[in-house]
């Protein structure tokens, strides 16, 4: 079995040590991926980041864990701008 990580973007957990922290003891760990939500808005306050810059900072600090989104609203951003992102 697969295990998977989802770390959340909001308030409590915005800090680039403790992504890089958390991200780097799932992969030492055994955790197939670690996955981030891509959310603008949630309802307990507009603190967020965005998923693909957490992703693209955490591939700077991992070598083999699996990374990508837990869902990604395509309306969100134009086409080509998505599609560089990824």
């Amino acid at each position: 079995m697969e295990h998977l990580l989802i770390y959340p973007v909001k308030k409590g957990y915005l800090d680039k040590d403790l992504i890089s922290e958390v991200g780097k003891a799932a992969e030492q760990a055994g955790f197939y991926a670690f996955l981030s939500w891509d959310h603008y808005m949630l309802p307990d306050g507009p603190e967020t980041l965005d998923a693909w810059s957490i992703l693209g900072y955490l591939a700077g600090q991992t070598d083999t864990i699996k990374l990508g989104t837990v869902v990604t609203p395509i309306p969100f951003r134009p086409p080509s701008q998505l599609a560089k992102i990824v």
